[in-house]
């Protein structure tokens, strides 16, 4: 199973119905202006996929570069780009899996297993039955989600939430219950998620390749 949705299949319409159905963060509120408008102009200097646009704004002098050929405003292309950016979690190193013991850390180095997306694509199709790798196959398929850092993913595995998919067909309520059950004293992290950021999670989930 893929780490990430394929971007090269992800049509500019794909975006759309993300943003618009998503709970925007305030910051990127603004998205939402002159959407049509701004994916009409992307599409006619040759945007056509999801890939197209990640590569044409690898860096500030490309988004400027883009904005004066398309006639996007240029700081809307900045958020479109952070937005973008979101859809694709960037794999998280396995020295952030604190948990994770001396001898397994051993041996993922010696199988070239440095991060969670490398862990997740060797270990989902076959599944150790039971153990500490099972564990840590859960927490990086999790971390395939926006804003799931290691220790949250910790906190959702001992939730019931154990992929990326379950997370994705549960009830927000439930999950919110589940979470503030674990995490007495602060186990797994500081302070509390409230609803509306788990409405977000489980939104989030359903973006994540599903098997």
């Amino acid at each position: 199973m893929a780490y990430h949705l394929d971007a090269r299949k992800m049509g500019l319409e794909d975006v759309v119905q993300r943003l618009r159905g998503t709970d925007l963060i305030p910051s990127q509120l603004p998205l939402l202006e002159d959407l049509p408008d701004n994916i009409a102009a992307l599409e006619r200097v040759g945007m056509v996929t999801v890939a197209d646009l990640r590569a044409a704004m690898k860096n500030p002098g490309m988004v400027q570069d883009l904005a004066k050929v398309s006639g996007v405003d240029a700081d809307w292309l900045i958020l479109l780009n952070r937005a973008l950016k979101g859809f694709f979690p960037k794999p998280r190193p396995i020295k952030e899996f604190e948990w994770v013991s001396a001898p397994l850390r051993t041996q993922l180095k010696a199988e070239g297993l440095t991060n969670s997306e490398l862990v997740f694509e060797t270990y989902s199709e076959a599944l150790p039955e039971g153990g500490e790798v099972e564990t840590l196959l859960a927490t990086c398929d999790l971390c395939r989600i926006q804003w799931v850092s290691p220790s949250f993913a910790r906190a959702l595995v001992a939730s019931g939430f154990v992929t990326a998919a379950d997370l994705a067909r549960a009830d927000p309520e439930d999950v919110a219950t589940a979470l503030a059950k674990v995490n007495v004293d602060g186990r797994f992290f500081k302070g509390k998620v409230g609803l509306r950021d788990i409405r977000r999670l489980v939104v989030a989930a359903q973006y994540a390749p599903q098997s």
